[in-house]
Formats: structure tokens, C-alpha cells, sequence
């Protein structure tokens, strides 16, 4: 496989991984979002759970850049990568650009 097929498949994860963490109402990630972040008053706040956590997994370019760090070392574990570092930077930035172009095409 070439790196552009990795750099591109390694985006594509990060974007729909970073997707799942931030915006998806699938019921379990939910329920851990809402105690992580605490917006709802009707929803009680994990105790112990730093505020910096909750506006982590509240934002999408926050949450790309270390959703495609995981991403970028399971890659570079499983199949190898040349350069890991330049590809996690590229993947969390087109990550964060898949999110943002989403939300635009929504409103």
C-alpha cells in the first residue's frame, strides 16, 4: 500500500473516530460524554474528572489531534509508517477540516 493510501485511510479513521468522541449520539459513547463534560444540569459530573477533559471531547479540533495520535500508532505498529510524526500532524489537521466542513454542510 502507498503512503498516500495510508495518509488518506489514517485521516478517514481519525475523522470518523474524532466524530464518534465529539458529536455521535451512539448511547454509550453519550453517557460518557455527558458525565465527562457536564453541560446538563440533569446529568451529574463525574467527580475527579478534570474540566480540561470535558472541553477536550467537546471540540473537534482538540479531540482530532489525539484521536489521530492513537490512530497514527496503531498504523505505524501494525504496518509501519516512514515518517509518524508528519502523518499524525496531517491526519489530525484533515480530521479537524472533515469536522468542521460537516458542520458547515449541515447548517
Amino acid at each position: 500500500m502507498t503512503f498516500g493510501w495510508v495518509l488518506l485511510l489514517v485521516t478517514l479513521a481519525s475523522y470518523r473516530l474524532t466524530r464518534l468522541v465529539v458529536d455521535d449520539t451512539f448511547p454509550p459513547v453519550q453517557w460518557v460524554r455527558d458525565r465527562v463534560v457536564g453541560d446538563d444540569p440533569a446529568v451529574p459530573r463525574w467527580r475527579g474528572v478534570p474540566t480540561w477533559v470535558g472541553d477536550l471531547v467537546s471540540c473537534s479540533w482538540c479531540a482530532s489531534v489525539w484521536v489521530s495520535a492513537g490512530v497514527t500508532a496503531l498504523t505505524w505498529v501494525w504496518i509501519g509508517l516512514p515518517v509518524p510524526l508528519l502523518v499524525w500532524a496531517g491526519a489530525a489537521t484533515g480530521a479537524a477540516w472533515l469536522s468542521h466542513l460537516e458542520e458547515y454542510f449541515q447548517r
